[in-house]
């Protein structure tokens, strides 16, 4: 009963958490690509989470709520430091070409997700040591999504930004448009 409570509680989470998350985004970059790519780092990473959870399952006890730990530290940890990268970009972007400002977003907030990354992960390992049964698979289904919520961070997001380059405020939303034309 347990483990089908957790799975219903999961799916109603995310179909009502991605769309206000999606909503926050779009309004705290103005710009629906912006606000799509830490939304796409963090499906990458939960889906990556899962599927490692799921795997894991095979080779020791996992806790039924592993998936719901999976995806709520996977969506939010992926989302904010996705969210700083972006942002960090868009500022860069204004003042230098494209490989420059994505060398000097990944020097400096690059390196403060990384480090932050590796932390986390320490702390949610830290639960192993407990040895009170399937709360060490808790940890280690969050270790595992946070430190590919930093991978997907690190690679597939700079690459995306790569691509995108000033792209990255397409289809800006008017008053926001209007406010950043102001404001340089």
């Amino acid at each position: 009963d347990f483990v089908e409570v957790a799975k219903q509680d999961l799916e109603r989470a995310e179909l009502v958490i991605l769309p206000v998350v999606a909503v926050f985004l779009l309004l705290a970059f103005g710009s629906v690509v912006a606000a799509l790519l830490p939304l796409g780092v963090g499906l990458l990473a939960m889906v990556g989470g899962m599927a490692c959870t799921t795997l894991l399952a095979r080779y020791m006890s996992v806790s039924a709520y592993a998936p719901n730990i999976v995806t709520m530290i996977g969506l939010g940890v992926a989302i904010d430091y996705s969210l700083f990268i972006v942002n960090r970009f868009r500022e860069e972007i204004v003042h230098q070409p494209v490989p420059e400002a994505l060398a000097a977003t990944l020097a400096t907030t690059g390196r403060a997700i990384l480090f932050s990354g590796v932390t986390v992960a320490i702390g949610l390992l830290g639960m192993l040591v407990l040895g009170l049964g399937n709360i060490g698979s808790l940890g280690l289904a969050g270790t595992i999504v946070v430190a590919l919520s930093v991978v997907y961070g690190l690679t597939f997001l700079p690459a995306a930004l790569a691509i995108l380059g000033p792209r990255v405020n397409a289809l800006s939303l008017p008053f926001f448009r209007a406010a950043q034309l102001g404001a340089g």
